[in-house]
């Protein structure tokens, strides 16, 4: 790391979040359990904003990250925010935005708070084989995306609104849910129950494995 660079990450007013928690002091900066959704040159994935300054962010992330690496962090407020990786520990990541960001103003934060729930969770695209069970029949699709609260599918037969199927894919428990809309080929499933964050995240990194071999999250 460039000297000014460390300067930066040091810095209480712009990196102090960033910082690696070995060396960070006590500063200025929002604590959140802010679930985002993280672009990374290998893909999208899912993390869990610790820490949040103006300068950059900690993060809880379920794959091995590039050191150096360009970044975007997507929230469900819709800001995207473009970043460097600068270290990670374990499954601790620190990144440092590229642009300082007024937290208040792209979170509609007041005080620094976590948002009240509400907005829809994150979606992960996918490109993956999957099956759906309408009652004993089995028919073969595509999983496009997925989030905890739903999915959603390709299938070469018309699913109606309001079909209730089982959604079958390879490292995670079976998925029922009901057909909200279809368009295309496509279908919008909603899950009667959602999948736990901590499953899916661990998840979503091993199913973008190219010819994985069963997947089993820890």
């Amino acid at each position: 790391m460039s000297g000014s660079v460390e300067r930066e990450v040091r810095d209480v007013t712009e990196g102090e979040a960033v910082a690696d928690p070995d060396r960070r002091q006590e500063s200025r900066q929002a604590t959140l359990h802010l679930v985002a959704k993280l672009h990374t040159p290998k893909g999208e994935t899912l993390c869990l904003v610790r820490n949040i300054s103006p300068g950059g962010l900690t993060a809880h992330v379920y794959s091995t990250l590039d050191i150096g690496s360009a970044v975007v962090f997507e929230f469900a407020s819709g800001a995207l925010i473009g970043a460097s990786v600068v270290w990670q520990r374990d499954s601790v990541a620190g990144a440092q935005f590229v642009d300082r960001v007024d937290i208040a103003t792209v979170f509609g934060l007041r005080d620094l708070s976590p948002p009240s729930p509400g907005p829809r969770a994150p979606r992960i695209a996918l490109d993956l084989p999957a099956t759906i069970r309408v009652g004993a029949r089995h028919r073969a699709v595509t999983l496009n995306n997925i989030s905890q609260g739903g999915a959603k599918i390709h299938s070469t037969e018309l699913l109606e609104p309001g079909l209730k199927l089982t959604l079958l894919v390879n490292g995670l428990a079976p998925l029922t849910g009901r057909v909200r809309w279809n368009r295309d080929g496509f279908a919008g499933v909603a899950f009667y129950t959602p999948v736990p964050f901590d499953l899916l995240a661990q998840w979503i990194p091993m199913a973008q494995i190219p010819n994985s071999p069963d997947i089993v999250p820890g």
